[in-house]
């Protein structure tokens, strides 16, 4: 994205990025019910899904501080 020499490459680099997340986030929630249904806990899908977005925003944040720091 930080290289395109015009707008055309950068919507489409949006494009891909945007249809690639909503893929992936689809696909790691199915992983994730799939997997707790294996193990009779599809109870617990909320709260996994809820600390799993948890760590994803509290990581990069950490991360950010760590490099700020150094």
């Amino acid at each position: 994205m930080g290289l395109a020499p015009n707008f055309s490459f950068l919507a489409i680099s949006i494009i891909t990025m945007t249809t690639g997340r909503t893929l992936f986030s689809g696909t790691f929630e199915a992983l994730v019910y799939d997997s707790l249904k294996e193990n009779k806990q599809e109870k617990r899908y909320n709260k996994v899904i809820a600390n799993i977005s948890s760590i994803r925003l509290i990581s990069p944040a950490i991360a950010g501080a760590i490099g700020l720091s150094l």
